[in-house]
């Protein structure tokens, strides 16, 4: 059974790191794209960043 905890957990991080990567790949890099020289929107997306690693760490 701790096998099948083990192995469900993995299963998720999986998905969470996927997850992130395609938010940070795609979304994030579009959104960049399309603030351009918006400093406002560049520093939202810099904060978005940052919130999605202390997500990660906690």
């Amino acid at each position: 059974m701790a096998r099948l905890g083990l192995a469900v957990r993995a299963a998720l991080r999986e998905i969470n790191r996927l997850v992130l990567k395609q938010h940070l790949d795609v979304c994030l890099r579009r959104r960049l794209q399309e603030n351009g020289a918006n400093a406002a929107g560049r520093e939202q997306c810099f904060e978005e960043v940052l919130s999605l690693f202390k997500l990660l760490a906690a």
